[in-house]
């Protein structure tokens, strides 16, 4: 495989960036933001207002150091002059979108199964199943609909398919087991549509000399969407019973559709 990377995959590689040093300010206040955002979400509820405040302006003033540091940097972690590039913008609204609207559900299905659905430990892997399964049946179909359909149509199509269950899968929560597979299943089609193509669309929306640094952040987002999505899910999960089910699902959809509507947006203006 290796062999075939070399022979096949063109070199990338930032020559200048190479020389640099590893930029750990960034990485540290970058870190320090997302983790203090994930207990914020997790704990806010339990450390009460003034602590919960406090945090949160810990995490605003660590966003904006890192905005900082990566302005002065002479390689930093996120060359925010990518930012400039509708595309790549567009790419990196996708993975931070299913993250929150699909990969977080995984850490609540079998809470949802062995709570309100009450469903056996056998029937509630069958539930996560339903969750799962698309993402090794349908990245086929989604390699094929990329090469023929413009991104601006592809990838806010797959959003909003995954937005749409979330918010049937809240409506199902009252109805069932099979209503919640069923929008499950749905859900995870739509991220399953898009999922391998998100890094190869911000790599090529990125210069050739900043093609691994694209791809890195794709993941880093992917990574960051996932801790925040399941802190934030989690803190509406503990609102309890149904009720804590339906408001994930409703917000985890809603943020989808939006994330679909922005990412039309900016890919259909890269186009004009």
């Amino acid at each position: 495989m290796l062999t075939l990377i070399r022979w096949r995959v063109p070199e990338s590689r930032d020559a200048g960036a190479a020389a640099a040093a590893l930029d750990w300010p960034g990485c540290a206040v970058l870190a320090a933001a997302a983790g203090g955002l994930a207990v914020a979400l997790l704990e806010g509820h339990r450390l009460g207002g003034p602590a919960s405040a406090v945090l949160l302006g810990g995490v605003v003033l660590a966003t904006l150091a890192f905005v900082a540091i990566e302005r002065r940097s002479r390689a930093p972690a996120i060359d925010l002059t990518l930012l400039r590039r509708p595309c790549f913008v567009a790419m990196c609204v996708a993975p931070l979108a299913s993250s929150v609207g699909y990969w977080s559900l995984l850490v609540y299905v079998p809470q949802l199964a062995r709570g309100p659905l009450q469903m056996t430990p056998l029937a509630a892997g069958g539930l996560l199943t339903a969750l799962t399964l698309p993402m090794l049946l349908v990245p086929w179909l989604g390699a094929v609909l990329a090469r023929r359909w413009p991104p601006r149509l592809f990838f806010p199509l797959g959003l909003a398919i995954m937005g749409l269950a979330d918010l049937a899968a809240a409506i199902a929560v009252g109805s069932g087991a099979g209503a919640v597979a069923a929008a499950l299943l749905a859900s995870g089609a739509g991220a399953a549509l898009i999922q391998a193509q998100v890094t190869a669309a911000a790599i090529g929306a990125a210069p050739p000399g900043r093609a691994a640094m694209a791809a890195a952040i794709c993941v880093t987002l992917r990574q960051l969407g996932f801790s925040v999505g399941v802190a934030g899910l989690g803190a509406l999960v503990a609102v309890g019973g149904e009720a804590g089910f339906m408001l994930a699902f409703f917000v985890a959809g809603v943020l989808s559709l939006a994330a679909a509507g922005t990412c039309r947006l900016l890919l259909g203006r890269a186009v004009g």
